[in-house]
C-alpha cells in the first residue's frame, strides 16, 4: 500500500509501521451527534457520538457520497473518524453501496469509543469503493 493520508486530531504526524508510511493530518477535529444514516459531512467532523440506550445500527453513507465529500483523496488514501457511544447501547456501523467491511468487528461498545479507518479503493465516478476497517 502506498502512503496514506490519514485524518487524525491535532495535526499530528504518525508513522504506521504496518503500512510503513508516513501518515499526516489535514482535518480539524470537531464533534457531532449522529443518528442513522450517517452522512459524509458527519464523517468529516471527525468525532461522532450517539446516545442510544440499546443496541443501534448506524448506516454508513455510500462510497460515492464519501468520495464527493473528500475530493482531494486518491486511491489508497485513508481517513479516520472516531465513533463514541455515550449511552448504554452498542453501535454497529452497517455498510452501504461501495463500502466493504474488512474487519467484522465493526462494533462500538456501550459507553466506549472506536476509531474507524476508511481506505479509498476507487474514486472513479460510478464505481467508487471504500474499505471500512
Amino acid at each position: 500500500m502506498s502512503i496514506a493520508n490519514l485524518f487524525i486530531p491535532n495535526n499530528s504526524v504518525l508513522y504506521d509501521f504496518q503500512l510503513k508510511s508516513q501518515i499526516q493530518n489535514s482535518n480539524i477535529l470537531s464533534s457531532v451527534i449522529v443518528s442513522s444514516p450517517i452522512t459524509a459531512a458527519n464523517i468529516q467532523a471527525g468525532l461522532l457520538a450517539n446516545n442510544a440506550g440499546s443496541p443501534t445500527n448506524l448506516q454508513m453513507p455510500t462510497a460515492a457520497q464519501i468520495v464527493a465529500q473528500f475530493p482531494t483523496m486518491k486511491v489508497n488514501d485513508a481517513l479516520s473518524f472516531c465513533l463514541t457511544s455515550v449511552g448504554a447501547g452498542t453501535l454497529t456501523l452497517t455498510t452501504n453501496t461501495g463500502i466493504t467491511v474488512q474487519d467484522a468487528g465493526n462494533l462500538c461498545p456501550a459507553h466506549g469509543s472506536r476509531i474507524y479507518y476508511l481506505i479509498f479503493t476507487s474514486i472513479t465516478s460510478g464505481s467508487e469503493g471504500i474499505i471500512l476497517i
